[in-house]
C-alpha cells in the first residue's frame, strides 16, 4: 500500500484551529482510520505528540486529529453506524469545514482515553466489525490500537504521577511506597477494564488486584496492534506501515525523535508541586535500579499480575514488527523480540523460584 494521497479540497489555514481537534482542510484518496486506546503511563502521550506532527503543513498524513475530549466526531463521521451519535457532530469537530466530513476521503486519528475509555469497549467495539468492512470496501485501513509498558516501570511511574499520600502533623506525605503496592497489582488489567480508581489515599490504584487477568487478556486480544512502550521507535513505524504511509526520510526520524524525547522523559505528578515536598519523596522512586533488595522484591511481586498481559502483547507484536525494522535493530531480533525473550526469562526464574519454595 502506498501513502494516501492528500489532496486540497478547501484552503487549509493552519491557524484557528480549536485545539486540540485538528482538520488540514484536505482530503485523503482512500479511507484511513487510527483509533488509539491510551492507558495511562504508557506513553499515550507520546503517540498523540507524534500524530500531531501529522497535521502539520509538512507533508500532512492526517485529515483530522481528535483527542478523547471530541471521540463524539468520530461517532458522528458514520451516523448509519452509530446513528445516535450523528446529531452530535459539532463545528468544532472541523473547524472551518462546510459541514459533517466524509469518511470515505478522510485519513483520521482518535484517542480514547480517561472517561471516553467505557464508550469504547460499550459503543465502537461492538461495532467494529461494520467498519472493519467499511473500510475494506474501500481498500482502505483501519487499526485499532494500544501501548502497554513494563508492568514494574508501570507500577513506579504511576506511583510517582500520583503519590498516595496521608496527611501528618498538617503536612502531607506520600504513603510508604511498599505500602501501597497492595493495591498497584494488575494497573494496566484494570485500566483495560475500565475499573481504575484514583484516590487520595491510594492514588492511582486497582481494587480489584488480579481478579481482572482473564478479562483484560480477552480484551487485550480485540486490538490490532498492542505496542510495547519500550520499543516505541519500532512500534510507531510500524504503525505506519500498516496505515498504509511510506517512510518520508528524515522529517519521520524527526518527528519520532520529537514525540519520544518531549514525552517519555517529562512526566510531572498531577496535582502535586514540582519542587514540594510530595514530589520529592515520590521521586525517591525513580527507578528500579535504585530500590533495595526487599523494596525489588515486593515490586517484583506486584507487578507478576500485569507480566502476563505484558507477555501476551509481545507473543502478538513481536512477529508483526519483524518486517519494520528501526535504528537499534540488531541481527535478525528486533526491540519487540529481545523484550519478548527478556520477559519470558524473567517469568521462568520466577515460576522456578516459586517451585523451590514450595518443595521447601
Amino acid at each position: 500500500m502506498g501513502l494516501p494521497m492528500l489532496i486540497a479540497a478547501v484552503p487549509a489555514k493552519l491557524t484557528g484551529w480549536v485545539s486540540p481537534a485538528k482538520y488540514t482542510g484536505l482530503r485523503s484518496d482512500r479511507p484511513v482510520a487510527l483509533i488509539a486506546y491510551h492507558m495511562e503511563k504508557t506513553g499515550g502521550s507520546a503517540l498523540m505528540k507524534w500524530l500531531h506532527k501529522y497535521v502539520k503543513p509538512e507533508e500532512p498524513r492526517l485529515t483530522s486529529l481528535w483527542d478523547y475530549a471530541h471521540t463524539f466526531c468520530f461517532f458522528g463521521f458514520y451516523p448509519g453506524i452509530f446513528p445516535t451519535w450523528s446529531r452530535h457532530w459539532e463545528d468544532r469537530c472541523a473547524p472551518g469545514s462546510p459541514g459533517r466530513l466524509a469518511w470515505e476521503t478522510s485519513a483520521v486519528a482518535v484517542e480514547f482515553h480517561a472517561y471516553t475509555m467505557r464508550r469504547f469497549w460499550d459503543t465502537l467495539v461492538p461495532r467494529l466489525p461494520q467498519l472493519r468492512a467499511l473500510y475494506r470496501e474501500r481498500n482502505g485501513s483501519l487499526v485499532t490500537f494500544t501501548l502497554i509498558r513494563d508492568p514494574a516501570a508501570h507500577i513506579l511511574s504511576t506511583y510517582r504521577m500520583w503519590p498516595p499520600h496521608v496527611r501528618i502533623d498538617g503536612s502531607k506525605h506520600v504513603t510508604p511506597f511498599q505500602d501501597w503496592l497492595h493495591v498497584a497489582s494488575g494497573l494496566q488489567a484494570a485500566v483495560l477494564c475500565v475499573r481504575i480508581r484514583n484516590r487520595p489515599r491510594n492514588g492511582f490504584h486497582n481494587p480489584d488486584g488480579c481478579g481482572l487477568l482473564n478479562e483484560s487478556r480477552r480484551r487485550l486480544e480485540t486490538f490490532d496492534v498492542a505496542g510495547p512502550m519500550a520499543c516505541m521507535q519500532s512500534v510507531l513505524l510500524g504503525l505506519s506501515r500498516l496505515l498504509g504511509w511510506t517512510p518520508h526520510g528524515q522529517l519521520d526520524r524527526k518527528r519520532l525523535h520529537w514525540a519520544l524525547s518531549e514525552s517519555l522523559s517529562k512526566a510531572r505528578p498531577s496535582g502535586v508541586s514540582v519542587g514540594g515536598v510530595l514530589w520529592r519523596e515520590a521521586r525517591a522512586y525513580s527507578a528500579l535500579n535504585k530500590l533495595n533488595a526487599s523494596v525489588r522484591s515486593a515490586l517484583r511481586a506486584t507487578a507478576d499480575c500485569d507480566m502476563h498481559l505484558y507477555a501476551d502483547a509481545l507473543r502478538r507484536s513481536a512477529p508483526l514488527f519483524e518486517r519494520f525494522r528501526s535504528v537499534g535493530d540488531e541481527g535478525s531480533r528486533t526491540c519487540a523480540r529481545r523484550e519478548l525473550l527478556r520477559v519470558e526469562a524473567e517469568m521462568h526464574g520466577r515460576s522456578q523460584a516459586a517451585e523451590r519454595a514450595t518443595i521447601r
